[in-house]
């Protein structure tokens, strides 16, 4: 049943994105599962080599495809999970939410977002909740493809970080999000990645690359006919394509970034002693300080506003 069953709990739907390498590593994967069971099984389990669902199951677990999503690479980027202290994170968690869910549509789609930490020195957690975000759309099946890019990532070539060069890797990026049916793509630290020797300190390739992506949506799933005319797929749904950047620059925000993309989100920073108390109450914290009342309570009073 499991191997035949066309809905989000078979096999099929478990192994979307594999390659057909990809697949046969997770047959010999699950093999070896039942080889190890078999080396410590009596003589009297004359089964127990059989490959089962089970082992499957398990090396589906093991053997993760390199297309598609990067779960294990978005949790790096919370590992403590987030917490939900004060209004303004409800509310941005809310919106995040509600930028990430499908919205069915027969035409192509592009959306983009931007998360601006508040005060412009850090902290506020735009990273963390970015990719908690894509995490959750992922863990939905909203997206089919999710990445996470960083400054890192669009580094390309022997030492040659050029402008046209990261110009260049990052369209691959987007290039490979619009392959699949629903994608998200983490922009972290966009500030960093369009960095250069322009105004601002910006580079100019990078800005205006940037900013023709994002307005430039994935190709519709149509099949051309004669005469260049061409007729969409039946029953097909238009493709879409997320993009959620984050800048813990506000400055950054002000001048230049906001304009490139579709939304603008500001993540505040805790200003009251209930919600720094809230947020001791819900992390390790809280077993090591006695009163984490009084503790916020001074923080409040002394520093006036925190990041997560």
């Amino acid at each position: 049943a499991f191997l035949e069953d066309a809905s989000d709990s078979g096999m099929s739907a478990q192994m979307e994105g594999y390659s057909g390498a990809e697949v046969a590593g997770g047959v010999r994967s699950a093999a070896s599962f039942a080889l190890a069971r078999s080396a410590m099984a009596s003589e009297s389990e004359r089964n127990a080599g059989i490959v089962t669902t089970d082992d499957l199951r398990e090396a589906i677990k093991e053997v993760r495809p390199a297309l598609g999503k990067q779960d294990d690479v978005l949790h790096m980027r919370y590992p403590q999970g987030i917490s939900l202290c004060s209004p303004g994170i409800v509310r941005i968690a809310r919106d995040l939410q509600r930028f990430t869910a499908p919205v069915p549509s027969d035409a192509p789609r592009l959306e983009s977002l931007l998360l601006v930490g508040a005060g412009g020195k850090g902290g506020a957690g735009v990273t963390a909740l970015a990719a908690w975000a894509a995490a959750n759309a992922s863990a939905k099946n909203q997206a089919d493809y999710v990445r996470f890019i960083t400054s890192l990532d669009i580094l390309t070539g022997e030492g040659n970080g050029g402008d046209e060069t990261r110009a260049t890797a990052l369209v691959d990026r987007f290039a490979e999000a619009r392959e699949s049916q629903t994608s998200l793509l983490v922009l972290d630290d966009v500030d960093q990645l369009c960095a250069g020797s322009g105004s601002s300190g910006y580079s100019s390739v990078l800005l205006s690359t940037l900013r023709a992506l994002v307005r430039h949506p994935p190709s519709s799933e149509s099949t051309a006919t004669a005469g260049c005319q061409s007729n969409p797929k039946t029953g097909a749904k238009g493709k879409s394509l997320h993009v959620i950047a984050t800048t813990s620059r506000s400055d950054a925000a002000c001048l230049v970034l906001h304009e490139i993309f579709d939304e603008t989100l500001v993540v505040p920073l805790l200003s009251t002693k209930e919600e720094v108390s809230q947020l001791f109450a819900e992390c390790s914290l809280s077993e090591v300080v006695a009163d984490k009342d009084s503790l916020a309570d001074m923080i409040i009073n002394r520093i006036g506003s925190v990041g997560c």
